[in-house]
């Protein structure tokens, strides 16, 4: 006796209270990533300029190679961070994007790299994106052959698609020291925006192979 019973009351507003809480706490979130992006960008120009070769003293022919690389990724970390979820739709030289992912694989991982392609294959897309889904698969690539594997790249072109074929020796995604789940959903990402495909083949032996295959065609109004 003397208890009161309100709960039935308080239900609707407390429910209210906890999703203003879920908006404020993702407004405040948003408001802190957005400010680091800015403060990123700073470094990222610097990184810009002072990697910049100069033409009136070039340096000598290895450190001139270090400083372009460096260069182009800043310039990609600068686009990454001025992109949003999915940029325009443009012709992409797809060959010479699998190239530069490729060189940035072969500074940070061991695993031995072969590369063929059918010569100039061009496709519609994103190429920040696309950027990001190549890169992704060639880290889960390695990863998965480890430092005594191989990693197998090719670029075909089919008429309708560019494709983008990665084969590992490795022991497959399911047992890759690393979390893949978000690279591969960044790449699923990236072959959806273009409406394009994500395959990926895994025997029951060791290797897998992913393929990316891109429309070489824009939909109505899609190319900018």
């Amino acid at each position: 006796m003397g208890k009161s019973e309100s709960t039935g009351r308080r239900g609707p507003h407390a429910s209210r209270d906890r999703d203003q809480s879920y908006r404020d706490q993702e407004d405040r979130v948003g408001r802190e990533l957005s400010a680091l992006r800015h403060d990123l960008k700073q470094y990222v120009a610097a990184g810009i300029l002072l990697t910049q070769v100069s033409t009136e003293e070039p340096p000598s022919a290895e450190l001139g190679e270090r400083l372009e690389r460096l260069h182009l990724v800043f310039q990609r970390i600068d686009e990454l961070l001025s992109s949003g979820s999915s940029g325009p739709q443009r012709v992409v030289d797809l060959v010479e994007l699998v190239a530069e992912c490729i060189a940035l694989m072969e500074v940070t991982r061991e695993a031995r790299l072969s590369y063929d392609d059918d010569g100039a294959v061009k496709v519609v897309g994103d190429p920040v994106l696309l950027r990001r889904a190549v890169v992704n698969v060639l880290d889960n690539a390695t990863r998965a052959a480890g430092d005594s594997g191989t990693v197998q790249v090719r670029v075909r072109d089919t008429g309708d698609d560019g494709v983008v074929e990665v084969a590992d020796d490795g022991s497959g995604f399911g047992r890759i020291p690393s979390v893949t789940g978000q690279g591969m959903s960044v790449v699923d990402t990236a072959v959806r925006s273009c409406h394009g495909a994500l395959e990926i083949t895994s025997g029951p032996g060791p290797g897998t192979t992913v393929r990316l295959r891109i429309p070489t065609q824009a939909r109505p109004s899609e190319l900018s």
